[in-house]
């Protein structure tokens, strides 16, 4: 891959103008039996799933991977919800006990999103992106490509890490990646060179570490840290390039379309734009947003007036012999340790103190880990608070995208061992 893909014209024109009743694709009329795209061909995923938006049909963006059963089960509930409304799109995002979650999108809130991020980089013209469609953060650069008016590239980021580049980015290209991939690339001399060559990198789906951080600066790497996720229809912040090459943390501020605000006694962060999800789509059906602000799952601060940083997930708070452990803390402790790479800490039952704290970390050097984190010192953290169990590793379970799986986590135990 690496060749420009800018047949976007016909779809620009349509959804730039929300003309999304039937009969308004240029190749069929009337309006599109719902479709669910097993995403394995990038570039015949996107063309379908916007052929099929632009002409009312709805659209499922799925993993390939998805088991055949699981698969129809989602087709049956799709094709059900998808009879009330066209123009349609839902992404498969996080749900409880294991079920799949979709969040359901229309065109008028993917090009909220895309529109508020070219009013802030319109200069940004060729997209690529090796990320996978069925992600929100594969779909969402066609989009931005569309509201840029400008191209995107989808590329297959494992041939640069064998150094094969099938061309150089154009002046004013942006890259999407996850912390990963960044990770990976930045041990690869020519695809550091190659990395500096685009205008601005989006790092999402995950948080990236201050380590990752530090190298990619040190490497003068143009990496611009967002936030966002699948019910916002991607980034809601970014960090630009300058602002993170000369040291500012945090995500950057939000995007044009996008107001913020803090609950009061949790410092949850609070949402509105018009780039947000309609609602969810589960086996039971499907459950509308409710009007609002929406809540995030996460805590942040406001207060830098240059930059959104995030705190933490409110719902992975610990409750250890009745006292309340953040996660996050526990981590930006561990991540002072330089051979730290990555890091999350989560509860796990006990039967005297209910839960206890665990981590799992990937380490670039085991023994030098353990000289260092006996070196913490102990009033850094209280009784409470103290990993009473680790998982040390060079290499955590992550998914497609690079985040961590804490699933994954929880059912390897046994791999938890007292000390380091």
């Amino acid at each position: 891959m690496g060749a420009a893909w800018s047949a976007l014209e016909k779809w620009r024109d349509c959804f730039a103008g929300q003309r999304i009743s039937p009969g308004t694709s240029p190749r069929e009329k009337g309006k599109r039996s719902p479709l669910a795209l097993r995403c394995a061909d990038p570039l015949q995923s996107l063309a379908e799933g916007l052929e099929t938006l632009a002409s009312g049909g709805a659209v499922a963006l799925l993993d390939p991977a998805l088991p055949l059963a699981r698969g129809a089960e989602v087709d049956a509930t799709l094709a059900h919800a998808a009879a009330r409304e066209p123009g349609v799109c839902s992404i498969a995002t996080g749900g409880s006990s294991g079920e799949w979650r979709l969040a359901r999108h229309r065109v008028e809130t993917f090009w909220a999103a895309a529109k508020g991020f070219a009013q802030r980089f319109p200069h940004l013209k060729e997209h690529w992106s090796p990320l996978p469609v069925f992600h929100v953060s594969g779909w969402m650069p066609v989009w931005r490509a569309m509201a840029c008016g400008g191209e995107v590239v989808p590329a297959d980021y494992r041939q640069w890490l064998n150094s094969h580049f099938p061309r150089r980015p154009a002046e004013g290209a942006v890259l999407s990646l996850v912390p990963t991939q960044i990770h990976r690339l930045m041990e690869v001399p020519a695809a550091v060179e190659f990395l500096r060559s685009f205008a601005c990198i989006l790092v999402g789906g995950a948080a990236i570490s201050d380590s990752q951080r530090a190298r990619a600066r040190t490497l003068e790497i143009p990496l611009a840290p967002s936030y966002g996720m699948t019910e916002t229809a991607g980034a809601i912040s970014v960090l630009t390039p300058a602002s993170f090459l000369s040291g500012t943390g945090g995500c950057g501020q939000p995007l044009p379309h996008i107001h913020t605000d803090l609950q009061p006694e949790t410092g949850r962060l609070l949402l509105q734009s018009p780039s947000l999800f309609d609602g969810y789509l589960t086996a039971q059906g499907f459950a509308g947003r409710e009007d609002g602000p929406w809540p995030t799952t996460d805590r942040a601060s406001l207060e830098d007036p240059n930059s959104l940083h995030i705190l933490g997930r409110i719902d992975r708070m610990i409750t250890c012999g009745g006292e309340k452990v953040a996660p996050a803390r526990i981590e930006s402790i561990l991540r002072k340790i330089p051979c730290v790479e990555d890091v999350v800490a989560f509860g796990l039952s006990d039967p005297d103190w209910g839960e206890v704290v665990a981590v799992a970390l990937e380490v670039s050097d085991f023994q030098t880990f353990r000289n260092a984190w006996q070196s913490i010192s102990a009033k850094e953290w209280s009784p409470v608070e103290r990993p009473r169990f680790w998982w040390i590793t060079d290499q955590l379970p992550r998914n497609s995208l690079g985040k961590i799986q804490l699933s994954a986590l929880l059912n390897e135990r046994s791999r938890f061992t007292p000390e380091p």
